[in-house]
């Protein structure tokens, strides 16, 4: 299929409503409040979806935006999930992601930066400072000289 993404984060697409079949190529945006499976070629912007799968044949060249995201295919373009994004042994990613959660499977491509963001709703609320739920915590990983950046840094051997 796709490779073998983890149980609970494929629990998030119950329902699929669009698929770009294998050989089916698509250019233009696209809006969904659903999820969606991309096994084709998609070039364009993606929004507001709940979850995006991209299959290992598929290949997206473009943003796209969403709750949760699984690559097992190439995607070129920026990739920004409210939740999750699991990127799968498969995958070859160029471009830079955003997300609370982050998987990368060993043997996944990933060239560039990673912004890791984590509500601080679960702390307490700094009086002094105003600092409250709207406040994130950013930590950086760039992937082309395997440092990660944010707290507790280390250098990443392989």
């Amino acid at each position: 299929m796709f490779g073998k993404p983890n149980d609970k984060n494929i629990e998030k697409f119950n329902k699929i409503e669009t698929i770009v079949s294998h050989h089916t190529e698509i250019k233009g945006n696209m809006s969904s409040k659903g999820s969606l499976r991309i096994d084709g070629i998609f070039e364009g912007i993606i929004e507001h979806a709940d979850g995006i799968i991209l299959g290992e044949t598929g290949i997206i060249k473009g943003d796209i935006n969403a709750q949760n995201i699984v690559i097992g295919g190439k995607i070129t373009g920026n990739i920004t999930a409210a939740e999750t994004i699991e990127i799968l042994e498969t995958a070859q990613v160029y471009g830079d992601m955003n997300s609370s959660t982050l998987s990368i499977a060993e043997g996944a491509i990933f060239e560039g930066n990673c912004i890791m963001t984590k509500s601080t709703s679960t702390q307490p609320r700094d009086e002094n400072s105003g600092a409250g739920i709207e406040d994130l915590e950013e930590n950086r990983i760039h992937s082309k000289d395997n440092q990660y950046t944010g707290e507790g840094a280390h250098q990443n051997h392989r």
